[in-house]
Protein backbone atom coordinates (compact mmCIF):
# COMPACT_ATOMS: atom_id res chain seq x y z
CA UNK A 1 0.00 0.00 0.00
CA UNK A 2 1.23 3.45 -1.03
CA UNK A 3 -0.31 6.74 -0.28
CA UNK A 4 0.31 10.14 -2.46
CA UNK A 5 -1.26 12.77 0.04
CA UNK A 6 -1.01 16.50 0.20
CA UNK A 7 0.84 18.45 2.62
CA UNK A 8 -2.04 19.37 4.51
CA UNK A 9 -2.64 16.30 6.26
CA UNK A 10 -1.81 15.16 10.02
CA UNK A 11 -0.12 12.12 10.56
CA UNK A 12 0.50 9.67 12.96
CA UNK A 13 2.39 6.80 13.07
CA UNK A 14 -1.02 4.28 11.24
CA UNK A 15 -3.29 7.48 11.10
CA UNK A 16 -3.52 10.26 8.27
CA UNK A 17 -6.36 12.87 9.14
CA UNK A 18 -7.28 16.03 7.67
CA UNK A 19 -10.07 18.52 7.86
CA UNK A 20 -12.52 19.39 11.12
CA UNK A 21 -15.52 17.60 12.34
CA UNK A 22 -17.90 18.01 15.49
CA UNK A 23 -18.72 14.59 17.80
CA UNK A 24 -21.88 13.46 19.08
CA UNK A 25 -21.57 15.75 22.11
CA UNK A 26 -21.17 18.78 19.58
CA UNK A 27 -17.40 19.17 20.72
CA UNK A 28 -15.24 20.52 17.80
CA UNK A 29 -12.70 18.39 17.08
CA UNK A 30 -9.28 19.06 14.35
CA UNK A 31 -5.44 18.80 14.01
CA UNK A 32 -3.69 16.76 16.44
CA UNK A 33 -7.34 15.84 18.45
CA UNK A 34 -9.09 14.34 15.46
CA UNK A 35 -5.39 12.41 14.72
CA UNK A 36 -6.33 11.02 18.55
CA UNK A 37 -10.18 10.06 17.85
CA UNK A 38 -8.81 7.54 15.28
CA UNK A 39 -5.64 6.49 16.49
CA UNK A 40 -7.40 3.50 18.28
CA UNK A 41 -9.73 1.98 16.13
CA UNK A 42 -8.36 -1.36 14.89
CA UNK A 43 -11.68 -3.03 13.47
CA UNK A 44 -13.60 -2.26 10.32
CA UNK A 45 -16.93 -1.97 12.51
CA UNK A 46 -14.95 0.59 15.44
CA UNK A 47 -14.32 2.49 12.05
CA UNK A 48 -17.85 2.66 10.48
CA UNK A 49 -19.04 3.42 13.77
CA UNK A 50 -16.92 6.14 14.74
CA UNK A 51 -17.81 7.95 10.86
CA UNK A 52 -21.54 7.73 11.67
CA UNK A 53 -21.31 9.62 14.45
CA UNK A 54 -19.08 12.78 13.11
CA UNK A 55 -20.30 15.79 11.24
CA UNK A 56 -18.11 18.15 9.39
CA UNK A 57 -15.47 18.49 6.47
CA UNK A 58 -12.97 15.52 6.42
CA UNK A 59 -10.66 12.63 5.32
CA UNK A 60 -9.24 10.00 7.16
CA UNK A 61 -6.73 6.69 6.77
CA UNK A 62 -6.13 3.86 9.38
CA UNK A 63 -3.61 1.05 8.88
CA UNK A 64 -4.86 -2.06 11.36
CA UNK A 65 -3.90 -5.34 11.15
CA UNK A 66 -6.61 -6.43 8.30
CA UNK A 67 -5.43 -3.34 6.42
CA UNK A 68 -6.14 -0.09 5.46
CA UNK A 69 -9.80 1.80 6.17
CA UNK A 70 -10.35 5.00 4.20
CA UNK A 71 -12.99 7.81 4.11
CA UNK A 72 -14.17 11.67 3.13
CA UNK A 73 -17.20 13.17 4.75
CA UNK A 74 -20.48 12.79 3.75
CA UNK A 75 -20.94 15.93 1.22
CA UNK A 76 -17.77 14.79 -0.82
CA UNK A 77 -15.70 17.84 -0.25
CA UNK A 78 -12.80 15.88 0.18
CA UNK A 79 -12.48 13.10 -2.40
CA UNK A 80 -10.29 9.97 -2.09
CA UNK A 81 -8.67 8.10 -5.03
CA UNK A 82 -7.78 5.21 -5.40
CA UNK A 83 -6.14 2.69 -8.23
CA UNK A 84 -4.16 -1.01 -8.23
CA UNK A 85 -1.20 -0.56 -10.44
CA UNK A 86 2.11 -3.47 -10.27
CA UNK A 87 0.40 -5.51 -8.15
CA UNK A 88 0.29 -2.53 -5.81
CA UNK A 89 -2.70 -0.57 -4.21
CA UNK A 90 -2.25 3.34 -4.51
CA UNK A 91 -4.22 5.85 -2.25
CA UNK A 92 -4.41 9.43 -3.05
CA UNK A 93 -6.23 13.12 -2.59
CA UNK A 94 -5.70 14.17 -5.90
CA UNK A 95 -6.37 11.41 -8.89
CA UNK A 96 -3.34 13.29 -10.98
CA UNK A 97 -1.36 11.67 -8.81
CA UNK A 98 -1.85 8.78 -9.70
CA UNK A 99 -1.71 8.88 -13.39
CA UNK A 100 1.10 6.12 -14.69
CA UNK A 101 0.88 7.59 -18.43
CA UNK A 102 -0.36 6.50 -21.59
CA UNK A 103 -3.98 6.43 -19.98
CA UNK A 104 -7.21 5.51 -21.63
CA UNK A 105 -10.57 6.48 -21.73
CA UNK A 106 -13.08 4.49 -19.61
CA UNK A 107 -15.96 4.80 -21.82
CA UNK A 108 -18.78 4.02 -19.81
CA UNK A 109 -17.40 6.90 -17.55
CA UNK A 110 -17.33 8.82 -20.69
CA UNK A 111 -21.15 8.31 -21.41
CA UNK A 112 -21.51 9.20 -17.68
CA UNK A 113 -19.88 12.63 -17.60
CA UNK A 114 -21.55 13.38 -21.08
CA UNK A 115 -24.92 13.60 -20.07
CA UNK A 116 -24.62 14.06 -16.56
CA UNK A 117 -21.55 16.64 -15.87
CA UNK A 118 -20.05 13.63 -13.51
CA UNK A 119 -19.17 9.82 -13.09
CA UNK A 120 -21.36 6.97 -11.60
CA UNK A 121 -20.87 4.53 -9.05
CA UNK A 122 -16.55 4.74 -8.27
CA UNK A 123 -15.42 5.09 -12.13
CA UNK A 124 -13.41 8.21 -12.72
CA UNK A 125 -12.97 8.84 -16.62
CA UNK A 126 -9.67 7.22 -16.46
CA UNK A 127 -9.50 3.14 -16.78
CA UNK A 128 -8.24 2.03 -13.58
CA UNK A 129 -8.41 4.76 -11.44
CA UNK A 130 -11.06 4.87 -8.63
CA UNK A 131 -12.89 7.52 -6.19
CA UNK A 132 -14.29 6.58 -2.64
CA UNK A 133 -18.00 7.85 -3.28
CA UNK A 134 -19.52 10.61 -0.69
CA UNK A 135 -20.92 8.66 1.92
CA UNK A 136 -19.00 5.57 1.76
CA UNK A 137 -15.90 4.37 3.23
CA UNK A 138 -13.26 2.10 1.97
CA UNK A 139 -11.49 -0.77 3.21
CA UNK A 140 -8.43 -2.04 1.17
CA UNK A 141 -6.77 -5.56 2.05
CA UNK A 142 -4.23 -7.63 -0.33
CA UNK A 143 -5.15 -4.52 -2.88
CA UNK A 144 -8.51 -5.57 -2.81
CA UNK A 145 -10.75 -2.39 -2.68
CA UNK A 146 -14.44 -3.35 -0.80
CA UNK A 147 -16.75 -0.20 -0.31
CA UNK A 148 -19.75 0.20 2.38
CA UNK A 149 -22.29 3.00 2.72
CA UNK A 150 -22.55 4.54 6.02
CA UNK A 151 -24.93 7.14 4.91
CA UNK A 152 -28.33 6.69 3.38
CA UNK A 153 -31.45 9.32 3.05
CA UNK A 154 -33.59 6.54 2.14
CA UNK A 155 -36.52 5.68 5.11
CA UNK A 156 -39.21 3.66 5.94
CA UNK A 157 -42.89 4.43 6.25
CA UNK A 158 -42.74 4.46 10.03
CA UNK A 159 -39.63 6.66 9.93
CA UNK A 160 -41.53 10.06 9.53
CA UNK A 161 -41.93 12.07 11.88
CA UNK A 162 -44.73 14.48 12.46
CA UNK A 163 -44.29 15.18 15.90
CA UNK A 164 -43.83 19.27 16.70
CA UNK A 165 -42.06 19.60 13.79
CA UNK A 166 -41.46 23.13 13.72
CA UNK A 167 -40.46 23.36 17.49
CA UNK A 168 -37.67 20.34 15.88
CA UNK A 169 -36.83 22.51 13.18
CA UNK A 170 -35.66 25.62 15.95
CA UNK A 171 -33.77 23.66 17.99
CA UNK A 172 -31.56 21.96 14.95
CA UNK A 173 -31.13 25.74 13.41
CA UNK A 174 -29.76 26.94 16.58
CA UNK A 175 -27.84 23.65 16.86
CA UNK A 176 -26.44 23.76 13.37
CA UNK A 177 -25.30 27.45 13.30
CA UNK A 178 -23.90 27.49 16.70
CA UNK A 179 -21.42 24.72 15.63
CA UNK A 180 -20.69 26.73 12.50
CA UNK A 181 -20.09 29.70 14.48
CA UNK A 182 -17.96 27.76 16.31
CA UNK A 183 -16.11 26.48 13.75
CA UNK A 184 -15.57 30.06 12.09
CA UNK A 185 -14.02 31.17 15.73
CA UNK A 186 -14.24 35.27 14.82
CA UNK A 187 -13.01 34.82 11.21
CA UNK A 188 -14.72 36.79 8.26
CA UNK A 189 -18.04 34.81 6.27
CA UNK A 190 -18.76 35.30 2.96
CA UNK A 191 -21.63 33.92 1.61
CA UNK A 192 -22.91 33.70 -2.65
CA UNK A 193 -26.58 35.65 -1.70
CA UNK A 194 -29.03 34.39 -4.30
CA UNK A 195 -32.56 35.89 -4.39
CA UNK A 196 -33.85 32.04 -2.81
CA UNK A 197 -34.42 30.84 0.18
CA UNK A 198 -30.99 29.02 1.15
CA UNK A 199 -28.28 31.67 1.80
CA UNK A 200 -31.22 33.56 3.06
CA UNK A 201 -30.96 31.12 5.79
CA UNK A 202 -27.44 31.66 6.85
CA UNK A 203 -27.17 35.35 6.43
CA UNK A 204 -30.39 35.45 9.11
CA UNK A 205 -29.25 32.75 11.43
CA UNK A 206 -25.82 34.87 11.58
CA UNK A 207 -28.06 37.83 12.14
CA UNK A 208 -29.95 36.44 14.63
CA UNK A 209 -27.15 34.86 16.71
CA UNK A 210 -25.47 37.88 16.70
CA UNK A 211 -22.74 36.85 14.01
CA UNK A 212 -21.80 40.25 12.48
CA UNK A 213 -18.46 39.55 10.26
CA UNK A 214 -20.19 39.11 7.48
CA UNK A 215 -20.15 40.27 3.50
CA UNK A 216 -22.37 39.06 0.61
CA UNK A 217 -22.11 39.24 -2.83
CA UNK A 218 -24.26 38.17 -6.00
CA UNK A 219 -23.46 37.22 -9.70
CA UNK A 220 -25.97 38.66 -12.37
CA UNK A 221 -27.02 41.55 -13.42
CA UNK A 222 -27.67 44.67 -11.25
CA UNK A 223 -30.96 45.08 -11.98
CA UNK A 224 -32.45 41.04 -12.41
CA UNK A 225 -34.94 40.37 -9.71
CA UNK A 226 -32.17 37.73 -8.28
CA UNK A 227 -29.90 40.77 -7.23
CA UNK A 228 -32.21 43.30 -5.81
CA UNK A 229 -33.47 40.32 -3.53
CA UNK A 230 -30.05 39.70 -2.49
CA UNK A 231 -29.22 43.25 -1.91
CA UNK A 232 -31.90 43.89 0.07
CA UNK A 233 -31.66 41.16 2.23
CA UNK A 234 -27.97 42.51 2.78
CA UNK A 235 -29.17 45.62 3.82
CA UNK A 236 -31.98 44.83 5.64
CA UNK A 237 -29.60 42.96 8.06
CA UNK A 238 -26.75 45.30 7.17
CA UNK A 239 -23.94 43.55 5.58
CA UNK A 240 -22.23 44.76 3.05
CA UNK A 241 -23.24 43.37 -0.60
CA UNK A 242 -21.28 42.60 -3.74
CA UNK A 243 -22.99 42.67 -6.98
CA UNK A 244 -20.38 40.86 -10.01
CA UNK A 245 -20.90 41.56 -13.25
CA UNK A 246 -19.12 37.88 -15.19
CA UNK A 247 -19.99 39.83 -18.29
CA UNK A 248 -17.36 42.50 -18.09
CA UNK A 249 -15.07 39.96 -16.58
CA UNK A 250 -15.78 37.73 -19.31
CA UNK A 251 -14.82 40.79 -21.62
CA UNK A 252 -11.65 41.06 -20.53
CA UNK A 253 -10.44 37.58 -20.30
CA UNK A 254 -10.55 34.18 -22.29
CA UNK A 255 -10.91 31.37 -19.72
CA UNK A 256 -9.93 28.43 -22.19
CA UNK A 257 -6.55 29.89 -22.37
CA UNK A 258 -6.43 31.95 -18.81
CA UNK A 259 -3.09 29.61 -16.73
CA UNK A 260 -4.96 30.04 -13.61
CA UNK A 261 -8.28 28.78 -14.84
CA UNK A 262 -6.69 25.66 -16.43
CA UNK A 263 -5.33 24.78 -12.97
CA UNK A 264 -8.01 25.78 -11.33
CA UNK A 265 -9.85 22.89 -13.81
CA UNK A 266 -7.20 19.89 -13.10
CA UNK A 267 -7.90 20.79 -9.38
CA UNK A 268 -11.78 20.85 -9.70
CA UNK A 269 -12.75 18.38 -12.39
CA UNK A 270 -10.20 15.50 -10.81
CA UNK A 271 -11.46 13.18 -13.90
CA UNK A 272 -14.92 12.96 -12.83
CA UNK A 273 -16.49 16.55 -11.91
CA UNK A 274 -18.04 19.40 -13.55
CA UNK A 275 -16.00 22.20 -14.52
CA UNK A 276 -17.39 25.60 -12.91
CA UNK A 277 -16.74 28.49 -14.52
CA UNK A 278 -19.29 31.10 -13.43
CA UNK A 279 -18.11 31.58 -9.74
CA UNK A 280 -14.04 31.65 -10.65
CA UNK A 281 -14.33 35.27 -11.67
CA UNK A 282 -16.02 36.45 -8.47
CA UNK A 283 -13.96 34.44 -5.88
CA UNK A 284 -10.83 35.75 -7.83
CA UNK A 285 -11.78 39.37 -7.75
CA UNK A 286 -12.91 39.12 -3.99
CA UNK A 287 -9.42 37.87 -3.30
CA UNK A 288 -7.25 40.18 -5.77
CA UNK A 289 -9.28 43.18 -4.76
CA UNK A 290 -8.70 42.42 -0.74
CA UNK A 291 -12.65 42.07 -0.16
CA UNK A 292 -12.05 38.76 1.00
CA UNK A 293 -9.88 38.35 4.09
CA UNK A 294 -6.60 35.79 3.77
CA UNK A 295 -8.31 33.50 6.33
CA UNK A 296 -12.57 33.77 5.50
CA UNK A 297 -14.78 31.19 5.50
CA UNK A 298 -17.15 30.77 2.37
CA UNK A 299 -20.65 29.41 3.37
CA UNK A 300 -22.68 28.65 0.38
CA UNK A 301 -26.51 27.45 0.67
CA UNK A 302 -25.77 23.99 -0.75
CA UNK A 303 -28.41 22.33 -0.81
CA UNK A 304 -31.25 23.35 0.99
CA UNK A 305 -33.87 23.10 -1.22
CA UNK A 306 -33.30 20.16 -2.43
CA UNK A 307 -33.39 18.90 1.14
CA UNK A 308 -36.89 20.90 1.64
CA UNK A 309 -37.98 18.93 -1.22
CA UNK A 310 -37.68 20.52 -4.84
CA UNK A 311 -35.75 18.12 -6.97
CA UNK A 312 -38.79 15.16 -6.53
CA UNK A 313 -41.87 18.16 -6.38
CA UNK A 314 -40.64 19.53 -9.88
CA UNK A 315 -40.36 15.59 -11.26
CA UNK A 316 -43.54 14.54 -9.68
CA UNK A 317 -41.91 11.86 -7.85
CA UNK A 318 -44.70 10.08 -5.88
CA UNK A 319 -44.74 6.67 -3.14
CA UNK A 320 -45.70 5.47 -6.76
CA UNK A 321 -42.95 6.30 -9.22
CA UNK A 322 -40.96 2.87 -10.96
CA UNK A 323 -37.57 3.43 -10.75
CA UNK A 324 -37.22 3.79 -14.96
CA UNK A 325 -39.83 6.86 -14.40
CA UNK A 326 -37.17 8.38 -11.76
CA UNK A 327 -34.23 7.25 -13.97
CA UNK A 328 -35.58 9.54 -17.00
CA UNK A 329 -36.13 12.22 -13.96
CA UNK A 330 -32.49 11.90 -13.62
CA UNK A 331 -31.40 12.95 -16.93
CA UNK A 332 -34.29 15.33 -17.84
CA UNK A 333 -32.52 17.19 -15.01
CA UNK A 334 -28.73 17.78 -16.14
CA UNK A 335 -28.95 17.73 -20.47
CA UNK A 336 -31.00 17.49 -23.46
CA UNK A 337 -28.35 14.87 -23.97
CA UNK A 338 -29.61 12.39 -21.26
CA UNK A 339 -31.58 9.78 -23.72
CA UNK A 340 -28.78 7.33 -23.77
CA UNK A 341 -30.83 3.85 -23.27
CA UNK A 342 -28.04 2.38 -22.10
CA UNK A 343 -27.21 5.23 -19.04
CA UNK A 344 -31.00 5.57 -18.13
CA UNK A 345 -30.90 1.80 -17.39
CA UNK A 346 -27.44 2.17 -15.18
CA UNK A 347 -29.59 4.30 -13.11
CA UNK A 348 -32.99 2.64 -13.29
CA UNK A 349 -30.63 -0.19 -11.25
CA UNK A 350 -28.88 1.85 -8.99
CA UNK A 351 -32.73 3.50 -7.98
CA UNK A 352 -34.46 0.04 -7.35
CA UNK A 353 -36.55 -0.32 -4.81
CA UNK A 354 -34.57 -2.85 -2.98
CA UNK A 355 -36.58 -2.74 0.36
CA UNK A 356 -39.59 -1.33 1.21
CA UNK A 357 -38.31 2.37 1.91
CA UNK A 358 -40.44 5.04 0.51
CA UNK A 359 -40.13 5.53 -2.82
CA UNK A 360 -39.31 9.59 -2.85
CA UNK A 361 -36.48 8.77 -0.04
CA UNK A 362 -35.07 6.51 -2.81
CA UNK A 363 -35.38 9.38 -5.54
CA UNK A 364 -33.94 11.73 -3.14
CA UNK A 365 -31.26 9.19 -2.22
CA UNK A 366 -29.79 9.29 -5.65
CA UNK A 367 -29.74 12.79 -6.28
CA UNK A 368 -28.33 13.65 -2.86
CA UNK A 369 -25.40 10.97 -3.39
CA UNK A 370 -24.74 11.74 -7.26
CA UNK A 371 -26.29 14.99 -8.57
CA UNK A 372 -25.33 17.00 -5.36
CA UNK A 373 -22.18 15.49 -3.62
CA UNK A 374 -20.19 14.83 -7.20
CA UNK A 375 -22.09 17.88 -9.07
CA UNK A 376 -23.01 20.77 -6.83
CA UNK A 377 -20.55 20.34 -4.24
CA UNK A 378 -17.70 20.50 -6.72
CA UNK A 379 -18.43 23.88 -6.70
CA UNK A 380 -17.37 24.57 -3.38
CA UNK A 381 -13.45 23.44 -4.71
CA UNK A 382 -12.80 27.34 -6.88
CA UNK A 383 -13.14 28.26 -2.94
CA UNK A 384 -10.73 26.32 -1.71
CA UNK A 385 -8.65 26.62 -4.85
CA UNK A 386 -8.08 30.20 -4.04
CA UNK A 387 -7.02 29.00 -0.35
CA UNK A 388 -10.13 29.83 1.25
CA UNK A 389 -11.96 27.59 3.72
CA UNK A 390 -15.96 26.01 3.50
CA UNK A 391 -19.12 25.29 5.75
CA UNK A 392 -21.63 23.80 4.19
CA UNK A 393 -24.64 23.62 7.66
CA UNK A 394 -26.86 21.80 4.72
CA UNK A 395 -24.96 18.84 4.85
CA UNK A 396 -24.80 19.53 8.40
CA UNK A 397 -26.26 15.29 9.71
CA UNK A 398 -28.76 17.27 12.36
CA UNK A 399 -30.11 18.80 9.37
CA UNK A 400 -29.96 15.73 6.54
CA UNK A 401 -31.65 13.53 9.12
CA UNK A 402 -34.94 16.40 9.59
CA UNK A 403 -35.77 16.77 6.45
CA UNK A 404 -35.00 12.88 6.08
CA UNK A 405 -37.87 12.04 8.37
CA UNK A 406 -39.75 15.08 7.29
CA UNK A 407 -43.55 14.00 5.42
CA UNK A 408 -43.58 13.48 2.19
CA UNK A 409 -46.53 15.69 1.79
CA UNK A 410 -44.50 18.71 3.75
CA UNK A 411 -41.49 18.39 1.06
CA UNK A 412 -44.23 18.90 -2.08
CA UNK A 413 -43.07 22.47 -3.13
CA UNK A 414 -40.77 22.67 -0.39
CA UNK A 415 -43.81 23.45 1.93
CA UNK A 416 -42.87 23.25 5.27
CA UNK A 417 -39.41 25.07 4.27
CA UNK A 418 -40.45 28.31 3.31
CA UNK A 419 -43.22 28.12 5.39
CA UNK A 420 -41.74 28.14 8.46
CA UNK A 421 -38.77 30.61 6.81
CA UNK A 422 -41.26 32.97 6.12
CA UNK A 423 -43.44 32.90 9.33
CA UNK A 424 -40.95 32.14 11.90
CA UNK A 425 -37.20 34.08 10.42
CA UNK A 426 -37.71 35.82 7.55
CA UNK A 427 -40.98 37.79 8.69
CA UNK A 428 -39.67 39.09 11.96
CA UNK A 429 -36.67 40.44 9.92
CA UNK A 430 -38.09 41.89 7.19
CA UNK A 431 -36.61 39.54 4.76
CA UNK A 432 -39.55 38.06 3.46
CA UNK A 433 -40.31 38.78 -0.14
CA UNK A 434 -42.83 35.49 -0.43
CA UNK A 435 -44.30 34.72 -3.98
CA UNK A 436 -40.70 36.07 -5.60
CA UNK A 437 -39.01 33.63 -7.38
CA UNK A 438 -40.82 30.62 -6.10
CA UNK A 439 -42.29 28.10 -8.33
CA UNK A 440 -45.97 28.00 -7.39
CA UNK A 441 -48.09 24.36 -8.16
CA UNK A 442 -49.50 24.79 -11.26
CA UNK A 443 -45.63 26.08 -12.18
CA UNK A 444 -44.40 22.74 -11.39
CA UNK A 445 -47.79 21.08 -12.92
CA UNK A 446 -46.62 22.65 -16.07
CA UNK A 447 -42.70 21.92 -15.68
CA UNK A 448 -44.00 18.37 -15.73
CA UNK A 449 -46.18 18.95 -19.05
CA UNK A 450 -43.01 19.97 -21.02
CA UNK A 451 -40.85 17.77 -20.04
CA UNK A 452 -43.29 15.15 -21.19
CA UNK A 453 -43.67 17.12 -24.44
CA UNK A 454 -40.12 17.53 -24.93
CA UNK A 455 -39.20 13.84 -24.34
CA UNK A 456 -41.25 13.33 -26.92
CA UNK A 457 -39.57 15.56 -29.95
CA UNK A 458 -36.48 14.79 -31.57
CA UNK A 459 -33.65 16.15 -29.69
CA UNK A 460 -32.98 19.59 -32.37
CA UNK A 461 -36.96 20.55 -31.83
CA UNK A 462 -36.61 19.99 -27.98
CA UNK A 463 -33.18 22.19 -28.04
CA UNK A 464 -34.14 25.00 -30.38
CA UNK A 465 -37.95 25.45 -28.40
CA UNK A 466 -35.81 25.69 -24.91
CA UNK A 467 -34.52 29.52 -24.18
CA UNK A 468 -32.93 29.22 -20.42
CA UNK A 469 -32.19 33.18 -19.22
CA UNK A 470 -28.49 33.68 -19.07
CA UNK A 471 -28.72 35.34 -15.28
CA UNK A 472 -25.45 35.45 -14.84
CA UNK A 473 -22.93 35.74 -17.87
CA UNK A 474 -22.58 32.26 -19.10
CA UNK A 475 -22.71 33.42 -22.38
CA UNK A 476 -19.86 35.16 -22.78
CA UNK A 477 -17.91 33.12 -20.80
CA UNK A 478 -18.49 29.99 -23.09
CA UNK A 479 -17.84 31.74 -26.27
CA UNK A 480 -13.89 31.25 -26.31
CA UNK A 481 -14.69 27.32 -25.36
CA UNK A 482 -17.34 26.72 -28.14
CA UNK A 483 -14.76 28.44 -30.69
CA UNK A 484 -11.82 26.01 -29.19
CA UNK A 485 -13.96 22.93 -29.90
CA UNK A 486 -15.06 24.23 -33.20
CA UNK A 487 -11.73 24.32 -34.19
CA UNK A 488 -10.65 21.09 -33.12
CA UNK A 489 -14.12 19.36 -35.47
CA UNK A 490 -16.24 19.13 -32.05
CA UNK A 491 -19.90 20.71 -32.39
CA UNK A 492 -22.31 20.95 -29.93
CA UNK A 493 -25.72 19.93 -30.22
CA UNK A 494 -26.93 22.20 -27.44
CA UNK A 495 -26.53 25.49 -26.51
CA UNK A 496 -26.63 24.10 -22.70
CA UNK A 497 -23.38 25.03 -20.68
CA UNK A 498 -23.18 21.41 -19.02
CA UNK A 499 -22.90 20.18 -22.16
CA UNK A 500 -19.64 22.39 -23.36
CA UNK A 501 -17.67 22.33 -20.36
CA UNK A 502 -18.03 19.15 -20.35
CA UNK A 503 -16.96 18.35 -23.64
CA UNK A 504 -14.16 20.64 -23.66
CA UNK A 505 -12.87 19.06 -20.48
CA UNK A 506 -13.30 15.56 -22.46
CA UNK A 507 -10.97 17.41 -24.81
CA UNK A 508 -8.31 18.06 -22.53
CA UNK A 509 -8.22 15.15 -20.18
CA UNK A 510 -7.73 12.97 -23.98
CA UNK A 511 -4.98 15.64 -25.84
CA UNK A 512 -3.51 15.90 -22.33
CA UNK A 513 -3.59 12.11 -20.49
CA UNK A 514 -4.27 9.72 -23.25
CA UNK A 515 -2.34 7.73 -25.81
CA UNK A 516 -2.98 8.83 -29.57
Amino acid sequence: MEYILSHSWIRGQKCFVRGYCFDEQSNFIKSEKLLSLFSGIQTEEDFSKKIKQLNGIFQVIIETSQGVLAAGDIAGTLPLYYRNYNNKCFLSDNVYSLLKGNETIDKNAETDYLNLNYTLNSKTLINGIHRIEPMTYASISNNSVKTSSYYSYRIYKNEINNIDIQYQFSVALLNIFGRLIEYINGRQVIVPLSGGYDSRLIVAMLYRLNYKNIICYTIGDENSEEVEIAKSVAKSLGFKHYCIDNTLMAKKCDLSKDVDFLDYCKYVGQLCNKIWTFDFFSVKWLKENGIAEYDAVFVPGHSGDCLAGSHSSKNHITQHSTASYMAVKVLEDQSFLGRNKELQNKITKLLQKKEKTLRTSNFDDFVIKNRLAKYINSATRVYSYFGFDIALPFWDIEMMDFFKTLDPSLKQNQKFYHNYLDSSLFGPLGISFKGRLQASDMDLRLHCIKSFIKRMLPLKIAVSLSHTPDLVGMNDILKPFIKELAKVGIKTKTNNPNEIMALWYLYQVKQNLCAH
